[in-house]
């Protein structure tokens, strides 16, 4: 069984948000520059790739969505993903 473009680019944003950008926001447009420089367009063409975003955007999962806030790659005021902290049931 393969995996779709949603599962594979969820994954990656995923990644990218837990890891390189943790605490940062990412609004759809580059996080979109993220994933064709990523997979290119020979995977994935670049419609599948913002409709799998779209999908994340919707229905972030594990992942949150914040109507408005400043992108911190782009430094626009639009709708942002961000990693949710992760919890380890240890109280202070």
């Amino acid at each position: 069984m393969s995996d779709t473009a949603d599962d594979v680019v969820r994954r990656e944003v995923s990644k990218l948000l837990r890891v390189e950008y943790r605490g940062k926001f990412m609004c759809a447009s580059c996080l979109l520059k993220f994933a064709v420089e990523r997979f290119g367009t020979t995977l994935y063409t670049r419609g599948q790739i913002e409709r799998a975003l779209d999908t994340i955007f919707r229905s972030p999962g594990a992942l949150r969505r914040v109507h408005r806030f400043v992108c911190d790659q782009c430094g626009k005021t639009l709708p942002c993903l961000t990693a949710t902290p992760a919890r380890s049931g240890l109280s202070a």
